[in-house]
């Protein structure tokens, strides 16, 4: 699906509480996909775009939350960061006791999928960072820096389950590459869907 509707432009006064809202609300702009991966810990915002996925707020606060877990699925301290994130927005696909008034609650699409069925849908895999990715994309992103989306050390990636992520990744970045700039900014990442290169280039470029 492609996005071009004329959906994505009110201003930030207004309350936007629907997923079609945000559709190229950020058209030809940068926005960073922040993962919780050991990468994260190094890297602050300056200022720009960003999506963080669940407790992300421990490190710093994203323009954009995506939560798609129960709190049960958390500790008490992680589900605390969560709980009180003052990001501007929250995305989720249920129903969320966070404290934040500006919840946007979508439905999940396609699994591994890389287009939309609707405008109230993102396509989503079994970890976050991908389903940001799609929401960065539906926002209208022309670049994308991945960081924190490391895959390194986890416990619930074996080999198989990572051979898996890997084609998901590569399948969606190969549908968008011609249109959307992403790019890969952890040096530590198992990801190989994307090319690599550091903050600073990516800023540069």
């Amino acid at each position: 699906m492609i996005f071009s509707r004329g959906c994505g432009t009110p201003g930030y006064f207004l309350l936007m509480k629907r997923l079609i809202d945000f559709c190229n609300i950020h058209a030809g702009k940068t926005i960073y996909v922040c993962g919780l991966g050991p990468s994260i810990g190094v890297f602050k915002p300056n200022h720009e775009i960003s999506i963080g996925v669940n407790d992300i707020c421990r490190h710093f606060t994203p323009q954009y939350l995506v939560c798609v877990n129960s709190h049960t699925c958390f500790t008490p301290e992680r589900w605390n960061w969560i709980k009180h994130a003052l990001s501007a927005y929250v995305f989720t696909d249920r129903n969320l006791n966070v404290f934040n008034l500006n919840v946007v609650k979508f439905n999940l699409g396609l699994y591994a999928g890389v287009e939309w069925t609707d405008y109230d849908s993102l396509p989503y895999t079994d970890n976050s960072p991908y389903l940001a990715l799609a929401l960065a994309v539906f926002m209208g992103a022309k670049r994308v820096g991945l960081i924190g989306v490391d895959f390194v050390n986890h416990p619930n990636f074996d080999q198989q389950r990572m051979n898996d992520v890997q084609l998901q990744y590569q399948r969606f970045y190969d549908t968008y590459k011609d249109r959307v700039e992403m790019f890969n900014l952890s040096p530590v990442s198992a990801l190989t869907a994307f090319p690599k290169i550091t903050v600073e280039e990516f800023r540069k470029r």
